[in-house]
C-alpha cells in the first residue's frame, strides 16, 4: 500500500471516524481503524462493534493494499504534521511509514484480516432521502433523547415507519419530541427501529452536505450512506415506551410567543437552576403578558414579563428552563406556538415544520414564598 494525502483531508477524516472510537474498548482492536487504498482513495473505517463508521477521501494511489493502525496515534500524527501531505507506505511486514515534508516515522501496525469484519450496504434494503432534511429530524429527535439515563431504552432515537411516512422519536421522561417526514418509498408494513444516541450523533456529524443519501435497513442494523462514507449501527433490544399517549390531543389554550425573545428571558434564570437537584421557574399566563418567576431560598428571587396574545383564563406552571431553552432552540422560526393543556398536564411547542416538542411540567410546591413585586 503506498498513497499520497493531503494532510488536510486527513484531518476532515478524522472529525468522522474518530467519535467512533470507543474510550472504553470492549475488545483492544477497536481501538485501532483499519485503511484502505483503492481506486484514487482512502477509506478508513473504525468501530466499537456496535458501531462502524467508515469515510472516504481523495489520495493519490501508488499501491493498493490495506492496514490496521492506532486510530489515536495516526490521526494525532496528521493532526499534528507541518506538511500539506502525508505518504503513507505500508511495507511487507506490518510497519507502516509516515513522511511529510522533513518528518518521517515508522509505526507498528497490524494486517488487514485483523480487523472486525464490516457491514456491507449492498446487502441492505434502501430508502433514499435529503441528507439536509434527515440531519434535521435526527438533530431535533436528539434534543429530547437522554444521555446517561438508567433504563438504557431512553438513550436512544425511535424511527417508526408507515407507509410513506417516517416519524422519529426522542423522550426522557421530562421531555418528548416527535417530528415527520415523507418518505419517498412506501412501507409495506408498520416498522420500529430504536437507535443508540451515539450512533445518531455520529450521523448528524456525517449528513453536513445538501445532498441523496440512502437510509439502510439490515435485519438487525440500520444506516446511512452519502457520498463520502457510511455509518451502520446494531439496533437497541427492547420495545420502545409508548410516548406518543402523552401528547395531548384534546382542545388548548395555543400562545404565540416570540422565540428569541423567550430564550432570552430564560437565560436570565441560569443562576435559579444551579446545584444539585432540579429547580423549576413559574410561567404565569395571563391577559396580554406571560411572566417568569423564580425564588430559591439560598439564591433569592427573580421575575421578568413578556407581551403574549393571551385573552383567556389566568394559567399558572413550573418548566425546567434549561428543557424548554433546549426545546425552543430546535425551532428557526420567529415565533413559535405554546400550548397549554392544564398546570398538571404537559405542555407543547409548535412551530411551521412538523416537530411537535413536548415538555412536563414540575410540581408546583404548596409552600412556595410569596412572588416577588415587579
Amino acid at each position: 500500500m503506498k498513497i499520497t494525502v493531503t494532510t488536510a483531508e486527513l484531518s476532515r477524516m478524522a472529525g468522522l471516524v474518530q467519535g467512533t472510537i470507543p474510550l472504553r474498548p470492549p475488545v483492544p482492536i477497536t481501538t485501532h481503524v483499519l485503511l484502505e487504498a483503492c481506486a484514487g482513495e482512502l477509506l478508513v473505517h473504525a468501530t466499537d462493534l456496535t458501531l462502524t463508521t467508515s469515510v472516504s477521501g481523495e489520495a493519490a494511489v501508488d499501491e493498493e493494499g490495506g492496514v490496521v493502525l492506532s486510530g489515536r496515534r495516526f490521526f494525532q500524527m496528521a493532526r499534528d504534521m507541518l506538511a500539506d501531505t502525508m505518504r503513507i507506505t505500508a511495507e511487507e511486514g506490518e510497519t507502516v511509514l509516515l513522511s511529510g515534508g522533513t518528518a518521517r516515522f515508522a509505526l507498528h501496525g497490524l494486517r488487514q484480516n485483523t480487523f472486525p469484519e464490516l457491514p456491507n450496504p449492498a446487502e441492505a434494503e434502501t430508502i433514499s432521502l435529503d441528507g439536509e432534511q434527515l440531519r434535521t429530524v435526527l438533530y431535533k429527535a436528539l434534543a429530547s433523547s437522554a444521555r446517561y439515563d438508567d433504563r438504557q431504552i431512553l438513550n436512544t432515537v425511535m424511527i417508526r415507519l408507515e407507509e410513506d411516512t417516517g416519524t422519529f422519536f426522542g423522550a426522557d421522561g421530562r421531555r418528548l419530541s416527535r417530528v415527520t417526514i415523507e418518505m419517498a418509498a412506501k412501507a409495506e408494513t408498520k416498522r420500529e427501529y430504536v437507535l443508540p444516541r451515539k450512533a445518531v450523533e455520529e450521523m448528524v456529524k456525517m449528513l453536513h452536505r445538501k445532498e441523496k443519501v440512502d437510509l439502510l435497513f439490515f435485519s438487525d442494523k440500520i444506516g446511512i450512506k452519502t457520498g463520502s462514507g457510511s455509518i451502520v449501527t446494531l439496533l437497541v433490544s427492547g420495545r420502545y415506551p409508548a410516548v406518543e399517549l402523552i401528547i395531548p390531543s384534546d382542545p388548548a389554550t395555543i400562545v404565540p410567543l416570540h422565540r428569541e425573545e423567550l430564550m432570552s428571558l430564560l437565560k436570565q434564570f441560569s443562576i435559579f437552576v444551579e446545584g444539585d437537584g432540579v429547580h423549576g421557574i413559574r410561567f404565569i399566563l395571563e391577559e396580554g403578558e406571560l411572566t417568569l418567576e423564580a425564588d430559591r431560598h439560598d439564591i433569592g428571587s427573580g421575575r421578568v414579563t413578556m407581551p403574549a396574545d393571551h385573552k383567556g383564563e389566568p394559567f399558572t406552571s413550573v418548566y425546567d428552563p434549561v428543557l424548554f431553552y433546549e426545546l425552543l432552540r430546535q425551532s428557526s422560526d420567529e415565533t413559535v406556538s405554546f400550548s397549554f393543556f392544564g398546570p398538571s398536564r404537559p405542555a407543547m411547542i409548535t412551530d411551521s415544520t412538523t416537530a411537535k416538542f413536548v415538555l412536563m411540567p414540575m410540581r408546583i410546591s404548596q409552600e412556595s414564598p410569596p412572588h416577588p413585586s415587579p
